[in-house]
């Protein structure tokens, strides 16, 4: 019995050459955004803790300045603010809202510093929201 000539056209949906290709061209795209998704999700939580840490910094440093008069309100405030920025590891912390609030009577009982608003540069967006929560450390004064 001769063999059928099989048309040109059913040839070619019966071939598997560059299904590969084609499954990895769907896949691709989904992947990288996962593996990407999960970085951003990584510098999120990094820069989160780094700014938690450095607002604790800063309210112990506040916590144990001298706070008697307006004066040294002022120097300890100013000192404060530019501890905390220093310890933000990102380009971005020189725009850093800090705020050092006073807590109690004119000797101040406790010393409160919040970090709010910063900024987050994500890659992938819808992943990570695009600031960061309000960060707030609370210390008691000592000085005295």
């Amino acid at each position: 019995m001769p063999r059928r000539a099989v048309p040109a056209v059913v040839r070619a949906l019966r071939d598997d050459r560059g299904a590969a290709m084609l499954e990895f061209a769907i896949v691709a795209p989904l992947l990288v955004t996962l593996v990407f998704g999960a970085i951003d999700v990584g510098r999120y939580f990094f820069l989160y803790h780094a700014l938690l840490n450095a607002a604790r910094d800063g309210a112990r440093l506040a916590a144990v300045s001298p706070m008697g008069t307006a004066a040294e309100v002022t120097a300890a405030t100013t000192q404060v603010v530019d501890a905390v920025r220093a310890r933000i590891p990102d380009s971005r912390a020189a725009t850093a809202a800090v705020t050092v609030a006073l807590q109690g009577a004119a000797p101040a009982q406790s010393v409160r510093v919040s970090v709010t608003a910063y900024p987050f540069a994500r890659v992938v967006p819808f992943v990570v929201p695009t600031t960061l929560p309000l960060v707030r450390a609370e210390f008691r004064h000592e000085y005295q």
